[in-house]
C-alpha cells in the first residue's frame, strides 16, 4: 500500500484556502443559492419580495426584502405565496440581483 502523497494529505483546509483565493479573484461577483416564500411580484418593475432563510454565502440572517430580478428571468410561474429556490449574484456595486428563480416541487 502506498503512503499518502503530500498533496492528498493537505485535506479540505487546503481546498478551502483555494476556494477563498478563487473568491477573491472574482471579488465583487458573489453567487449564492437561497430559498424562501414570495410575498409579492412586480412584473413591470421586474422585482420580487421574498422572505428567505439565512444566506450563509452572503452572511445574511433570515429576512424579508425586495430583490431586483435580471431581465432575462421569466416571472410568469412566480406567484405570491409560492415557495421558491433562487440564485443571487451580488455585483461590483454590492447589490444582489436574482439570476434564476423557480418554484420548489410540491412536498419539497
Amino acid at each position: 500500500m502506498a503512503a499518502p502523497s503530500p498533496m492528498s494529505s493537505m485535506g479540505a483546509g487546503h481546498e478551502m484556502r483555494h476556494a477563498g483565493e478563487m473568491q477573491m479573484a472574482h471579488e465583487g461577483h458573489v453567487h449564492a443559492q437561497a430559498s424562501g416564500t414570495v410575498n409579492s411580484v412586480d412584473a413591470g418593475a421586474h422585482k420580487v419580495n421574498i422572505s428567505h432563510g439565512a444566506i450563509k454565502d452572503l452572511g445574511w440572517p433570515p429576512m424579508t426584502m425586495d430583490f431586483p430580478v435580471a431581465p432575462a428571468v421569466n416571472l410568469k410561474s412566480i406567484k405570491p405565496g409560492s415557495r421558491v429556490n433562487f440564485m443571487l449574484e451580488k455585483g461590483d456595486d454590492g447589490m444582489p440581483v436574482i439570476q434564476s428563480i423557480s418554484p420548489t416541487r410540491a412536498g419539497g
